[in-house]
Formats: C-alpha cells, sequence, structure tokens
C-alpha cells in the first residue's frame, strides 16, 4: 500500500492505527476491514467526493463502447 501512495511503510501503519483507533477500520497483518464507511468519509478530506465523481464519470462514460 505504501507503494501505492508512494510514501513510506511506517506512514501507513501510523495513519491505520490513527484510524482503527477512531473505530473507521480494523487493520492487522496487512489487512484493511472498513467498520465505519460513513465515518470514514466523513474524515477524509473533500478530496474524496472529487475522486468519486470522477470515477463515476469514467465508468459511466462511452469511451469503452
Amino acid at each position: 500500500m505504501a507503494q501505492m501512495l508512494g510514501t513510506q511503510r511506517n506512514t501507513v501503519s501510523l495513519v491505520a492505527n490513527m484510524l482503527q483507533k477512531a473505530g473507521l477500520i480494523r487493520y492487522r497483518r496487512g489487512t484493511i476491514d472498513i467498520t465505519n464507511l460513513e465515518g470514514l468519509r466523513e474524515s477524509s478530506c473533500e478530496c474524496y467526493g472529487m475522486v468519486q465523481q470522477y470515477y463515476d464519470k469514467l465508468l459511466n462514460s462511452d469511451s469503452f463502447s
């Protein structure tokens, strides 16, 4: 995951630990379970909505036809 995000492993572990303590995810040995999706969305920055809109637009585009 760190490689995908372009960051260090300890940074991913630190953030995952914070999200787990907040009750948003369960994180163990490289496995992440989302336990509170709405809370996770609320805690994210406004870029989540922008990325979601782009993703939806991309999937609904006629460029794949």
